[in-house]
């Protein structure tokens, strides 16, 4: 009769054994994740946390000012950009033989031929090819 009966504290014994481990594993598993139940900010009846709306209010604050920021760069490099391209591209041909140059350019005429066409020096249409940004600049 006692032989029953320490049987079935064995299987009490072992039982509650397998519970904790569980329990320990389990409890283990959540602090590896990073979500301890301690730490877990209390929920809301639809299952999201109750700081939510704050949380969220600070986040688009920090998009806004980071988008603000972004303008502000955006404006400044659109601000340094502008002064290359007027130095690079200056005023315009002031003559018909500058006008000329540049029409005979972007029919891809290199700037020996220009030269000869126009009656200028090679140096003074490439100099023009070079103000005006034609990608012939330079080409002979």
């Amino acid at each position: 009769m006692w032989q029953w009966f320490l049987a079935g504290a064995l299987v009490l014994v072992n039982a509650a054994t397998v519970l904790i481990v569980v329990a320990v594993v389990r409890l283990h598993l959540r602090r590896a994740a990073g979500r301890d139940e301690a730490d877990e900010p209390p929920r809301q009846p639809g299952g999201l946390p109750e700081d939510i709306e704050p949380r969220l209010a600070e986040r688009v604050e920090r998009l806004r000012g980071l988008l603000a920021e972004a303008d502000q760069r955006i404006a400044e490099l659109r601000r340094l950009r502008e002064p290359a391209r007027w130095a690079r591209q200056g005023p315009g041909p002031a003559d018909a033989r500058q006008r000329e140059v540049l029409r005979l350019a972007r029919q891809q005429m290199g700037a020996v031929d220009i030269a000869r066409e126009v009656d200028l020096d090679v140096g003074e249409v490439e100099l023009l090819l070079s103000l005006y940004g034609s990608p012939e600049a330079g080409r002979a």
